[in-house]
């Protein structure tokens, strides 16, 4: 859906990265666990912090990009070629998210 949208999916390989950074013009940024939903927030208590401090979002900028770097891009023919099995798997977790 969201690479029929023109968005940019990358797959990073190397570990598994929960967190989340939103930064915006450079001064303001978000750092965190949490995703935007109640289970995060009132059954596994994650947080976030708002951080307003240039020096700090250009570093977690810079890390993003080196992120970024040793990333693969998920292009629509990759995603096309997913497997069936894949394509269960995703659809069962989506309908199960709610329970995990």
């Amino acid at each position: 859906m969201f690479l029929e949208c023109s968005a940019r999916i990358y797959e990073f390989g190397e570990a598994f990265l929960h967190s989340k950074v939103v930064t915006v013009d450079g001064g303001l940024a978000l750092v965190g666990s949490a995703n935007m939903d109640t289970r995060s927030f009132r059954i596994n208590f994650e947080l976030s912090l708002l951080l307003y401090d240039g020096e700090v979002t250009g570093q977690l900028v810079r890390e993003f990009d080196r992120t970024l770097e040793r990333s693969v891009e998920v292009l629509p023919r990759t995603r096309a070629d997913a497997s069936l099995l894949r394509d269960f798997g995703e659809g069962l977790c989506r309908v199960l998210s709610p329970l995990l």
